[in-house]
């Protein structure tokens, strides 16, 4: 998992300008690659700066003037820390759609003023080009050479309220300043995510659509799955103007050019009006397995009751490269199966949409499949009991989980995570050891190294050391040459003295502590908290590097039980002596 910010290596002001009344503050931006979830926002307030909780909230960017709000992006802080960043995460992560104009916006009732740098988004300015890191990019102002489409302002704001999700900040600011908000994204889905996949997320107003012909269609898109998933919905954009839904709709096999069983609905009842937008439709019970699918609506009228997009699937378009969100995929113009992506059929009758629009260079007509990967039968391992019988019958084991799970190692990855992000010393931040070659800047980088029992272990439990890496990476011929040891001494030291400063993490997870003299290592080979610095080579490219050994203890990770098979079945015996 990598995350990504506008700012993360960059403060705002360090006083704030002057001002008191309501305040709106906007910044807007898009991600440039699908897959992308928006995981919360950061807020620079400046020593002096109001401290008070604030509310934040995403918004779609619709028009010149106009967006949609994205409800479940709204979340307000807790009270702020004056003189630095502050994170500001959603409870849950959501989904973004790539080539999407967005806006995130912060307002309250300013007493001592607001974050503000003029001239950064404009011409011959720090960010006439707009911000770009990695997939995510903000905007730059209108005289910049990245403008926000629909000529939306960069650095925006507003003072006719304080309630970011009811209003935008429509005022452009005349020195293209910057307000200091900014978010945070990340190229994989939540740990232990059990949501839904769409192919078009958290998009309320598709881009670059014009209307469509006033004739009957069976309109789809191909999609893939590659493993079993339930079908919760199929989606459609009704345009406004449209009077008609469609009468009818239902998933096709790729192969056969069938109805997938369950799935042909006659006059299904959708979730709006026409003319609302996106409405569903929704299933349940149907599970599709893993394979080659195309989701299909219709409608029988002589009115024009759907839009489309040409260059989308092809021509360098959002869906050129394809769009794949968990088990959910749709390929491209170029990878589609025949007849190609975004299919139609023209006629009176749903049938196979066997029609593909070859001067729309992978036009889409906005059919969207909603689904949820199907559950695992968890049914336990299969062993072989020694005690078995000459028949030598298998038998069923069941799971034993630790406590230290999923959850709880996110949790600390997390954690460790969260600390390099609001150090606002690194490029990018990454929660594995990379693959590839980290890129220019200096970058932050977290995995786990030894798990093992802790010598402070109770009897009823076992707790456990497990050791994560933290390594700091700067090319060695960064220049200027004098400065590269300089930077990753301050990063390391500020890493280390976060640790030292929440050594329990907060209680996150059962930790107990951060090992940070080494009692846990003591004649084990283990060290405390400690950094260690060299170089390493990947792809090719030197980088002057600094690991850092972050020993942390799991309180009872382990429970310690006996398990034996009775005739009565399997058995567990505690250290206490207690049968169950």
């Amino acid at each position: 998992m990598t995350h990504y910010r506008l700012f993360p290596s960059t403060n705002g002001p360090a006083s704030p300008s002057a001002y008191t009344g309501n305040f709106l503050a906007g910044l807007t931006f898009q991600v440039t690659q699908w897959g992308m979830w928006f995981e919360g926002y950061w807020w620079w307030v400046p020593t002096g700066g109001d401290t008070g909780p604030q509310k934040f909230a995403l918004w779609q960017i619709s028009g010149t003037s106009s967006g949609i709000n994205i409800p479940s992006a709204t979340v307000t802080s807790g009270t702020l820390t004056a003189g630095q960043w502050n994170y500001i995460p959603l409870t849950n992560p959501i989904p973004l759609s790539a080539d999407v104009p967005y806006l995130v916006e912060t307002g309250w009732s300013v007493v001592h003023g607001f974050p503000s740098t003029s001239a950064q988004f404009g011409a011959a300015e720090p960010h006439a080009a707009g911000i770009t890191n990695g997939p995510l990019m903000a905007y730059s102002d209108g005289g910049g050479s990245a403008p926000a489409p629909f000529g939306f302002a960069q650095g925006s704001f507003g003072t006719t309220g304080t309630d970011p999700a009811a209003a935008l900040p429509l005022q452009g600011s005349s020195s293209s300043s910057n307000f200091w908000i900014d978010l945070q994204v990340s190229d994989t889905a939540p740990a232990n995510y059990s949501g839904s996949y769409r192919l078009r997320p958290n998009t309320p107003f598709p881009m670059n659509m014009f209307s469509d012909s006033a004739l009957p269609f069976t309109l789809a898109t191909e999609f893939k799955l590659s493993q079993a998933c339930n079908l919760n919905n199929i989606w459609f954009y009704s345009p406004s103007g449209a009077t008609v839904l469609p009468s009818e709709i239902g998933i096709f096999n790729q192969s056969s050019q069938a109805f997938v069983s369950g799935t042909h609905v006659v006059t299904p009842t959708w979730s709006g009006a026409a003319g609302s937008g996106w409405v569903s439709a929704s299933y349940s019970g149907v599970v599709l397995p893993s394979g080659s699918y195309r989701v299909a609506v219709f409608a029988n009228t002589g009115t024009i009751w759907n839009n489309a997009v040409n260059n989308f699937w092809g021509g360098g378009g959002a869906g050129s490269s394809g769009i794949t969100a968990g088990p959910l995929s749709a390929p491209s113009e170029a990878t589609a199966d025949t007849p190609g992506q975004a299919s139609y059929h023209q006629g009176t009758s749903m049938v196979w949409p066997d029609t593909y629009n070859v001067p729309g260079n992978g036009s889409d007509y906005f059919v969207d499949v909603e689904v949820t990967p199907a559950s695992d039968s968890a049914t336990g391992s299969i062993a072989r009991s020694p005690f078995a019988m000459a028949s030598s019958a298998n038998v069923v084991v069941p799971r034993v989980q630790a406590n230290f799970d999923d959850a709880a190692i996110n949790q600390v990855i997390d954690k460790i995570v969260s600390y390099a992000l609001s150090s606002g010393r690194f490029d990018s931040v990454n929660g594995h050891e990379p693959k590839s070659a980290p890129g220019n800047g200096i970058v932050f980088a977290v995995w786990a190294q030894i798990i093992r029992p802790a010598r402070l272990s109770g009897l009823a439990a076992t707790s456990i050391l497990v050791q994560f890496q933290g390594r700091i990476y700067i090319p060695f011929n960064q220049q200027p040459y004098d400065m590269i040891d300089p930077q990753v001494m301050a990063a390391t030291t500020d890493m280390m003295a976060a640790f030292s400063a929440d050594f329990d993490l907060g209680g996150a997870a059962d930790v107990r502590y951060i090992d940070l003299l080494g009692i846990e290592g003591a004649n084990m080979g283990a060290q405390g908290l400690s950094a260690q610095a060299g170089y390493v080579e990947i792809d090719r490219r030197m980088y002057r590097i600094m690991t850092l050994n972050i020993p942390i203890v799991i309180n009872d990770a382990f429970k310690q039980v006996a398990l034996w098979l009775s005739h009565r079945g399997w058995a567990t015996t505690s250290t206490s002596g207690a049968s169950t």
